[in-house]
């Protein structure tokens, strides 16, 4: 039931918050939605990683919601909505392994992608240095 578990949260509670708001945020002039993925979301990582302890899981989850993140900016791609996902890791006071961060590390990529220019990236995975992500 921990597969299901990880999906209710990290994929069809992301579907249905953004599917709850599409409205509103039709309606403004400059809108964006920012998914909150996971490192452990990217096949990159995965691949390349000798580490084979992973949450499949949750690992499932993120990258699904990174599909998401992928087909809301491709459905969106007419409107001014800017659709982009972070790889903003579970900061140190939750997590105690290397893949941890600090908060203002993990909050750093959401505001980056939460106050875009109207011109900036859709359809994107950035990680916690700002930059595009491959997955």
């Amino acid at each position: 039931d921990m597969i299901r578990q990880n999906f209710e949260v990290n994929f069809f509670g992301a579907f249905a918050i953004t599917n709850a708001f599409l409205p509103l945020l039709r309606q403004s002039s400059s809108a964006c939605i920012v998914n909150i993925s996971s490192t452990l979301g990217s096949f990159q990582f995965h691949e390349k990683s000798k580490d084979h302890h992973f949450h499949c899981a949750y690992s499932a989850s993120k990258a699904s919601l990174n599909m998401l993140t992928l087909q809301l900016a491709r459905d969106l791609h007419e409107t001014k909505i800017k659709v982009n996902a972070c790889t903003s890791d579970l900061p140190t006071i939750t997590l105690s392994n290397n893949h941890a961060h600090s908060i203002e590390n993990a909050a750093k990529s959401i505001v980056f992608l939460a106050t875009l220019s109207d011109d900036g990236p859709t359809g994107k995975i950035f990680g916690l240095d700002c930059e595009e992500s491959e997955w």
